[in-house]
């Protein structure tokens, strides 16, 4: 894409497709990661943060094929990419399924041991 102003100024973009989910999945599946992820969520409300914890051990339950590089990408994305708000949430995971297991547990109101 290029853009040319009347005072000489000229504006170049290379656009790129981004890659596919699955090509996503697939490279950062392979990453090695940490022996603990920490999940972060936070919702404006007590409902909205119970939703949002099943959504999102919905969306990892889902995600059968996924290794520890997935889940720290999500972890990152948490944490960093996301806005927090007064209602919080935070699970510590070692993997999908422990993720998904303490997701579900603290969107019920229960407090096991490495939900904060």
């Amino acid at each position: 894409m290029s853009a040319f102003g009347f005072s000489g100024t000229n504006a170049h973009v290379v656009l790129e497709s981004s890659g596919t989910e699955r090509a996503e999945i697939e490279a950062v599946s392979g990453q090695s990661g940490a022996p603990s992820f920490v999940l972060p969520v936070s919702a404006k409300s007590a409902g909205a943060l119970s939703r949002a914890l099943v959504a999102l051990a919905d969306d990892l339950a889902g995600r059968e094929e996924a290794g520890p590089g997935v889940l720290a990408s999500v972890s990152h994305t948490l944490a960093v990419g996301r806005h927090h708000f007064a209602h919080r949430c935070a699970v510590v995971a070692h993997d999908r399924d422990d993720a998904v297991r303490l997701l579900r547990a603290a969107a019920e109101g229960e407090k096991p041991r490495k939900v904060y």
